[in-house]
């Protein structure tokens, strides 16, 4: 939801303050299949409770978490893409590959390739065999 949807439905005449409309928006993306007019509705009753300041505070330090672990995985992957375009350089395709699988298993072989294609690496067999795959 939008800052200003936010505001017309909380019946705000200016604009809340950003940690108010950060702490709701977090708990309305957390509310699943709630609209937004009803989530507005039950907010405005409830927006001070202890409850959900304590239930947005722990989705938010989830979300921070999470967020961390997959820009260290991608970091990660990108290091071992960096070393297996090394490897593969030196004529070493099946340790190079060895490698690729393990960044694969990280971030995934579609990012591996779009990773790979951008920086100028060499693709594998495995990566061309995706890339036939899936191109439609």
């Amino acid at each position: 939801m939008t800052i200003e949807e936010y505001t017309t439905k909380m019946g705000y005449l200016g604009f809340p303050s950003d940690e108010e409309y950060a702490k709701a928006n977090l708990a309305y993306m957390m509310a699943g299949n709630l609209n937004k007019d009803e989530f507005c509705e039950d907010y405005r009753k409830h927006k001070d409770s202890i409850i959900i300041a304590t239930l947005a505070d722990a989705a938010n330090s989830r979300d921070i978490a999470y967020r961390d672990k997959e820009t260290k995985e991608r970091q990660t992957a990108h290091a071992l893409l960096r070393e297996a375009d090394e490897i593969r350089e030196g004529g070493m395709d099946a340790s190079a590959d060895a490698i690729d699988k393990i960044a694969a298993t990280l971030i995934g072989r579609k990012d591996c390739i779009k990773w790979k294609v951008r920086k100028g690496f060499t693709l594998s067999e495995t990566d061309n065999e995706y890339i036939t795959d899936n191109l439609r």
